[in-house]
């Protein structure tokens, strides 16, 4: 290859990356992973859970989802936005307990508070993830009477409140750090035949979360393999220039 014609190669190469890399970026399942220790148990289910068993949950979303609340720019509530969850619950590193969602209708939900006014608080930023309705749970282990029913996850940055820049989903942080007051998961159990709306005579565990990371998209993942590969090659055309 002449040095013009390498040099040529090498400029168009870098356009042709830099291009693709560039696309405005389309609408997506994000897909983040949590972990965390359990911190309290109910005595409904104290023979199956204990404190310090370790949880870890996987939750997928589509970031495309609606706002339901569009008229406040400060709450952003995506109902339906999950589109799968699971999570298990291990001691010592073996499994005890895993169930996994069939998410359908609104109930798996997601919601972004951006300075919102709450509990005392002038502003506060939270993220509330929720599979809120033993309908989104079938077929999962029981114990007796008891079946799973609901799912939470939460974070809370009420001092600072610049954990979020927007109530929009698709500009969530998903950075631990960011949120110091709050973070936190539960799982409850419920006898369907009990009486009461879904959330009373529940048996509850909850936990701190103790990391979360967002699982690269494979075509993320797929392009920055690419990019890799042209921009080897470029060097190569290069070398050869």
């Amino acid at each position: 290859m002449t040095n013009r014609a390498g040099v040529l190669f090498c400029a168009l190469a870098g356009t042709a990356i830099c291009g693709a890399l560039s696309l405005p970026t389309a609408a997506a399942t994000i897909t983040v992973g949590f972990a965390g220790v359990v911190d309290t148990v109910d005595p409904g289910v104290a023979t199956v859970f204990s404190p310090g068993d370790t949880f870890a949950a996987s939750v997928s979303y589509d970031d495309a989802t609606a706002d339901a609340a569009p008229g406040d720019p400060t709450f952003g509530n995506y109902e339906g936005a999950i589109t799968a969850a699971l999570f298990v619950v291990r001691r010592a590193g073996s499994p005890i307990y895993s169930a996994a969602a069939t998410p359908s209708g609104t109930a798996p939900l997601i919601r972004v508070y951006d300075e919102f006014p709450s509990l005392g608080f002038p502003a506060t930023d939270q993220i509330r993830l929720g599979l809120g309705q033993p309908s989104q749970w079938p077929g999962n282990p029981s114990f007796g009477a008891l079946d799973l029913n609901r799912l939470g996850i939460g974070l809370n940055d009420n001092i600072s409140h610049d954990a979020l820049a927007s109530d929009a989903l698709t500009s969530i942080n998903w950075n631990l750090a960011d949120y110091v007051d709050e973070r936190f998961f539960f799982f409850t159990f419920r006898d369907p035949d009990a009486p009461g709306n879904i959330t009373d005579n529940e048996s509850a565990v909850t936990g701190t979360l103790t990391s979360i990371a967002v699982v690269p998209e494979p075509v993320t993942v797929g392009l920055a393999l690419v990019g890799i590969g042209v921009l080897a090659g470029q060097r190569g055309a290069y070398a050869r220039c």
